[in-house]
């Protein structure tokens, strides 16, 4: 396994930050440790610092499932807003316990008690995602660079009524909806409504395209645009003191992508000729030392 700690200087001063195996157990996980104490879990190093990060693993996030789409929509939400981590712990734990109630034919009043709790999670897990959608949409229109803006819009029953109502008559809604499908949510062991049923759509808006129609290539540039977006929509007392460098590899990024985009556009044989002037040697022995 891998282990990566370091010190780092955020609003709540500076804290000594480490995660790595541990194997002493039957089964090894991952531990966290913040000044040398362990964390109740990652959600945890969200109270010191905003991390967003990009894998290849990632390409295929708009043509994946839509429970992917959530959980990259919550690691961003967890970077503008620290406690969305715990939420959706609670969210998803209330949801757990739901199902087990009514597999177990439990008593309709733990059942209402529980559906309410979840409920009330669910609007609240749902309202911090639709306020990062909000502050993400402003920072990608704002955004001046190479990378297409990309819109962003949560769909789902529980996001449509978050829309048209009060937190409070949509929770209440909410409730009633559980209520009456316990007998279908009984046989399929989960739940019709709820957070857990919201998806993450994305489209490109200079061309009017959704993201999961667009080419491979268009697709990770949108992905890079959104997590761009997250790093400048980020609080301030959680971005660390390295706005200088932050700058210049946001416009080093800026700048790569508009050589490769100006390259996709030139005709082939202005590519090749570029190619063959400045392109590295063909078999990788000139210039070694």
């Amino acid at each position: 396994g891998w282990a990566v700690a370091a010190r780092v200087d955020s609003a709540r001063g500076p804290a000594d930050i480490g995660t790595g195996g541990e194997e002493n157990r039957a089964a090894p996980r991952r531990a966290v440790r913040i000044d040398g104490r362990p964390a109740r879990g990652q959600s945890q190093l969200a109270e010191h610092l905003a991390v967003v990060w990009l894998t290849p693993a990632m390409d295929r996030l708009f043509a994946d499932s839509p429970s992917r789409r959530r959980a990259f929509l919550d690691r961003l939400a967890s970077g503008l807003e620290p406690r969305h981590a715990r939420d959706l712990a609670a969210y998803e734990r209330a949801l757990r316990a739901r199902a087990r109630l009514l597999a177990e034919n439990a008593d309709p009043a733990w059942l209402n008690a529980a559906e309410e709790t979840m409920a009330a999670r669910a609007v609240t897990v749902a309202a911090t995602r639709a306020a990062a959608v909000a502050q993400l949409s402003a920072a990608l229109r704002a955004a001046d660079g190479a990378f297409p803006r990309a819109g962003l819009a949560l769909t789902g029953t529980l996001d449509l009524w978050l829309a048209e109502m009060p937190a409070v008559d949509a929770e209440h809604r909410l409730t009633s909806a559980l209520r009456e499908s316990r007998v279908r949510d009984r046989e399929s062991g989960t739940a019709a409504h709820g957070a857990h049923r919201s998806d993450l759509e994305v489209c490109d808006i200079d061309r009017d395209v959704a993201a999961a129609q667009c080419s491979t290539g268009e697709q990770k540039a949108l992905l890079i645009a959104i997590v761009l977006a997250a790093a400048r929509c980020a609080p301030p007392q959680r971005r660390g003191g390295h706005e200088r460098s932050r700058g210049r590899l946001w416009r080093g990024v800026d700048q790569g992508a508009a050589r490769a985009r100006r390259r996709a556009q030139a005709p082939r044989h202005v590519y090749r000729r570029h190619r063959r002037r400045v392109g590295p040697p063909s078999h990788g022995v000139r210039g070694r030392r």
